[in-house]
C-alpha cells in the first residue's frame, strides 16, 4: 500500500485554508443572511434593579460606593442597593444605616462564612427584577446600570 504524498499535501493546504480562510468567511456569510432580532416592546420604564454588595470591613470604603451607585443614570424609584456585611467587626453596617436612604438596606451576618454564602443570602431577601452584584472597590460608569 503506497502513501499517495501530493495527496495529503494537498488535503492538508485544504484544511489549514478553509480553517484560516473559509470557516470565517462562512461565519460572515452565515450572520449577514441571518435577521436581526428586534427588541420586544414593552414598558417605557425600565425594571427594578438592585445592586448586592458583599463586603467584610469596608467602612472606608462602602459610603462612597453607595453614593456612587445611587448617582447613577438610573430612575432613582427602580434602584435599590443591597450592602451584605460577612461578619464585618467594623462599623460597616452603621456607616450604611447613617445615610438613612429608603433605597439602601443593610444585611448583617453576624459571622464571616465567605462572599458565596453572602451572595446566598442576599439572593434570599433580593427583590428586583435585575440583580447586579459588585465590590466596594469597584467603580463603575454612570450609566453601566442603564446599559
Amino acid at each position: 500500500m503506497s502513501i499517495h504524498w501530493e495527496l495529503v499535501f494537498w488535503l492538508s493546504l485544504v484544511v489549514l485554508a478553509y480553517a484560516y480562510v473559509g470557516y470565517p468567511a462562512l461565519l460572515f456569510v452565515l450572520s449577514r443572511l441571518r435577521r436581526r432580532p428586534t427588541a420586544p416592546e414593552g414598558p417605557d420604564e425600565p425594571p427594578s434593579a438592585q445592586v448586592v454588595l458583599v463586603v467584610r470591613n469596608e467602612a472606608e470604603r462602602v459610603v462612597d460606593r453607595i453614593r456612587d451607585l445611587l448617582a447613577a443614570d438610573y430612575p432613582a424609584d427602580r434602584l435599590s442597593i443591597l450592602v451584605v456585611s460577612d461578619g464585618s467587626d467594623d462599623d460597616t453596617v452603621q456607616r450604611v444605616r447613617d445615610l438613612a436612604d429608603d433605597r439602601v438596606q443593610a444585611l448583617d451576618l453576624p459571622e464571616s462564612r465567605g462572599k458565596s454564602a453572602g451572595l446566598d443570602a442576599a439572593l434570599a431577601v433580593a427583590q428586583a427584577e435585575i440583580l447586579v452584584f459588585t465590590d466596594a472597590n469597584s467603580m463603575y460608569a454612570a450609566d453601566a446600570l442603564r446599559a
